[in-house]
């Protein structure tokens, strides 16, 4: 979940990009029904794209609420026979937006409701960015809470607060004003626990 841009596509595209390489962790790659999803949303950061510089397409909008597409992804961890299905969500940035300002557009979100984890980004392009890094939190910090004002999410829910573009972010962390503000953020002074850099 996150704001357009924020990387979500990207993400999924890269967890799928590291099976091509091998292992990744202690996991393999087993399966996947969405091969073809996949393909298409690493197709822009590959060579034979014809471009100069890697990009991901972004997710478009979809006409009906209730449709919210999925990538389907089965692992198996070294030493074990049996594989693990995972399913992610990748829904256009726009949604969370409105999910943030009306918890009658996060209701319709239902895979929110439904998942054993939620991934919340925050892009790291903004918070290296002075007139853009308080927004950046803002935005995680008014979904997280539109889902739990609409009920969408409970003290149960699992939830991982994740930064995005962290190649971006690493030059910047010499900066005092941004160490202190990301310390500042993950010592309590926001309703989630902690950032974990990508």
């Amino acid at each position: 979940a996150g704001p357009a841009e924020s990387g979500k596509t990207t993400l999924l595209a890269s967890l799928y990009a590291q099976f091509h390489s091998g292992m990744f962790g202690e996991y393999l790659f087993a399966a996947s029904q969405t091969l073809v999803g996949f393909e298409k949303r690493c197709h822009l950061a590959r060579r034979s794209s014809g471009r100069d510089a890697p990009d991901t397409e972004r997710t478009r909008r979809t006409d009906r609420s209730e449709t919210q597409p999925m990538l389907h992804l089965a692992v198996r961890k070294i030493g074990t026979a049996c594989s693990c299905d995972l399913l992610f969500t990748d829904i256009y940035g726009e949604a969370f937006r409105l999910a943030a300002d009306s918890t009658e557009d996060c209701r319709r979100l239902g895979v929110l409701h439904r998942a054993d984890h939620v991934a919340v980004l925050i892009d790291g392009k903004k918070l290296v960015s002075l007139p853009h890094r308080q927004e950046a939190f803002t935005s995680a910090e008014s979904l997280i809470r539109s889902c739990l004002d609409a009920g969408m999410m409970d003290k149960s829910s699992q939830v991982q607060i994740l930064l995005s573009k962290w190649d971006l972010v690493l030059p910047a962390l010499g900066d005092s004003r941004t160490n202190d503000f990301i310390d500042g953020k993950k010592a309590g002074k926001t309703p989630y626990s902690g950032v974990f850099p990508l």
